[in-house]
């Protein structure tokens, strides 16, 4: 119970301190730390994620894609969708093209582009999952997913620019 007493008197105590700050320093910096903290919460660009259908369940090889490049991108929106279409010519997009397709063996590639117009299309390794004693499904989508994109770290680096 203390700390939160604590904490709560601390918050007080910093609420006075940016009071007073504002009341020495001036109304006219106010539309600066305004525009500060807008610039820091600024919603990050969405990654439009294009998967195969192809595959047993392509639901849950999307959704381990989407989430571990959600997990690359520090929490950035990735929306995934089932479509073996090429990339849109615009915006931020990731598409796994898939090179084999197998009950016990998985291979294929990541393409992508940033959000910036005029980056270019870019092509990862192609990378092949072999599973013993079971079938392709849910369960080993996951560690296909972090493979692909560990073999591609610029994928992450232009993603992450504006």
């Amino acid at each position: 119970m203390q700390g939160r007493h604590l904490f709560s008197g601390l918050s007080a105590a910093l609420n006075r301190l940016a009071l007073t700050a504002a009341a020495t320093v001036g109304l006219a910096a106010l539309p600066l730390l305004l525009a500060e903290a807008q610039a820091m919460g600024a919603d990050p660009v969405e990654v439009l994620l294009h998967c195969p259908t192809t595959v047993p369940d392509p639901e849950a090889l999307c959704a381990a894609l989407g989430n571990a490049l959600q997990d690359g991108l520090d929490g950035t929106p990735v929306a995934g969708r089932q479509s073996d279409a090429p990339l849109p010519a615009t915006g931020a997009a990731v598409r796994l093209a898939l090179t084999g397709l197998r009950s016990d063996r998985l291979s294929g590639y990541l393409e992508w582009q940033g959000a910036k117009a005029g980056t270019p299309l870019a092509r990862g390794p192609e990378i092949a999952l072999d599973v013993m004693d079971a079938n392709l499904g849910a369960a080993i989508y996951a560690g296909f997913a972090r493979a692909l994109l560990a073999s591609s770290p610029e994928l992450l680096a232009t993603l992450r620019q504006p």
